[in-house]
């Protein structure tokens, strides 16, 4: 059975708890998902500085994932620290926001992005976009907070 872990960026465990029994309900069989919280950090993510610090505390994390994990899922809407993750960890990793706006943008179709945060739209936004270049970005009609 692959183990894929679910990180949340922030330092909810109720949260972690929450999301990681969302995702066991929807895997398939074959794959255990266990949740892990961040150690530092804040509690919601609400400003940039506070997706910067969960970037480091994500990236904290690469050692016990490298051990653990077949897969990760960093569970927080800007991705923080996935890429830097990927470039440590030998395993697939992806975000909820690259994975969402793949599937977004199946097909050709165009999406948008709205976050419950307007502080966080040059981070969640084209602008802030992690460095690597998703198709999918191609299809965005825009963002709003």
């Amino acid at each position: 059975m692959q183990r894929i872990v679910l990180v949340n960026p922030n330092t909810s465990e109720p949260l972690t708890a929450l999301m990681a029994e969302i995702a066991r309900e929807n895997a398939p069989a074959c794959f255990r998902i266990d949740g892990l919280t961040a150690r530092f950090g804040a509690p919601l993510l609400t400003n940039e500085a506070e997706v910067d610090e969960a970037a480091r505390a994500v990236r904290a994390l690469a050692p016990e994932l490298a051990q653990s994990a077949d897969a990760v899922i960093v569970s927080a809407f800007g991705d923080p620290g996935a890429d830097e993750l990927a470039a440590l960890l030998e395993r697939p990793v992806v975000g909820i926001a690259e994975a969402s706006m793949r599937a977004a943008a199946a097909n050709g179709r165009r999406f948008a992005v709205v976050t419950h945060t307007g502080r966080l739209v040059s981070t969640h936004g084209l602008a802030g976009r992690r460095d690597r270049a998703w198709s999918a970005l191609r299809r965005c009609a825009g963002d709003r907070g």
